[in-house]
């Protein structure tokens, strides 16, 4: 899996121009999904099957991961296109306020 991920990275910063594509959004949730499926067959024999409510609770989290990522694309696109160029500490607010929403969802079971 590491390897894959290098690879995907390597190619990425060879071939893309610019950071803020919106190809960078189905290439992060591909790594989210190989990520998440390597961690869940990682502490599982390969005969295993997961019951529903493990499946569901890897999916929500999943999905918030997944909600978070798309969020901060938004974001940061939103701070490229404006001019002048966005300050730092806006972009560390609007972080800062994704996570913490991410963490709400996360504390309130959903």
């Amino acid at each position: 899996m590491l390897l894959t991920l290098a690879f995907l990275a390597w190619r990425w910063l060879a071939d893309v121009a610019d950071p803020r594509t919106p190809w960078v959004v189905p290439a992060a949730l591909a790594v989210l999904v190989l990520h998440t499926a390597a961690a869940a067959s990682a502490g599982l024999p390969g005969s295993a099957v997961l019951d529903p409510l493990t499946r569901q609770r890897w999916l929500r989290r999943t999905a918030v991961v997944a909600l978070a990522t798309v969020g901060v694309w938004g974001l940061t696109a939103a701070a490229g296109a404006l001019q002048p160029a966005p300050s730092a500490v806006a972009t560390l607010a609007a972080v800062a306020l994704v996570a913490s929403l991410a963490e709400i969802l996360r504390r309130s079971g959903r």
